[in-house]
């Protein structure tokens, strides 16, 4: 991942409040895979992104048996420009994972109720 694209997940959860690991390395079968990890979303140990749906293809078996507690969410790093419109985007990414933390903690933007569409991305 590149120093631009590490950036913009810092300053995305500056911004919003939230706790990622950048970079957090994963490894499966041998392989060691650079990802990200956002903790208190979508699993009891959060959710690993990949950067690449190719990379999910050839470990997705694997992943599951030896990260159960995690979940995992496909987003191209290259895409995220946080000084654009990204912002409304991740909080609805971030809202349709779900908070798993303290609730204390739980960010007041998440969105509640909200109806994800598979067909829409």
């Amino acid at each position: 991942m590149d120093k631009i694209s590490k950036d913009n997940w810092i300053i995305c959860a500056n911004d919003l409040k939230i706790n990622i690991q950048i970079p957090f390395y994963i490894e499966i079968d041998n392989f060691k895979i650079e990802t990200i990890l956002f903790k208190n979303f979508g699993n009891r140990n959060g959710t690993i992104v990949l950067n690449s749906l190719d990379k999910l293809n050839c470990i997705q078996d694997s992943f599951y048996k030896q990260f159960k507690n995690y979940n995992i969410a496909i987003f191209d790093y290259n895409l995220l420009n946080y000084d654009t419109d990204i912002r409304e985007a991740t909080i609805e990414m971030l809202s349709e994972w779900g908070w798993t933390g303290p609730e204390k903690e739980k960010p007041s933007w998440l969105l509640e109720n909200i109806n994800f569409d598979e067909d829409e991305y």
